[in-house]
């Protein structure tokens, strides 16, 4: 999806998915989906792309928010990072960060997602 444009976007809570469509038709989608961060989010907005991590460098990446939002259950219960880093494991989570040439950046922790 490297260079596109994305026209719109939509975040589904009861179903658990996040849609993403493109100027060229393409259309990414989360499934599953635990949490997601999109910053930086402008009328136009342009994929460099999109990459799969592990769930250790979500933790890395995002420890600071991790910490300061562990008393709102965020992104799951847990009582320190391992405990954390297992249940995101165990329950099959990615970490799939969305990087940006310009405009939206951010991640989604899902359990899947496709490309179409």
């Amino acid at each position: 999806m490297h260079d596109e444009k994305i026209t719109s976007y939509n975040v589904d809570l009861k179903s658990h998915k996040i849609t993403i469509r493109t100027e060229n038709s393409r259309i990414f989608e989360a499934f599953d989906v635990l949490t997601h961060d999109f910053e930086c989010v402008l009328e136009s907005n342009i994929i460099l792309d999109i990459e799969e991590h592990g769930i250790n460098d979500f933790i890395n990446d995002n420890e600071k928010t991790i910490k300061r939002l562990k008393n709102f259950c965020w992104p799951v219960i847990s009582n320190n990072m391992q405990e954390l880093k297992d249940k995101l494991e165990e329950n099959g989570y990615k970490y799939i960060t969305l990087c940006s040439s310009y405009g939206m950046y951010g991640f989604i922790i899902a359990k899947g997602y496709r490309i179409q």
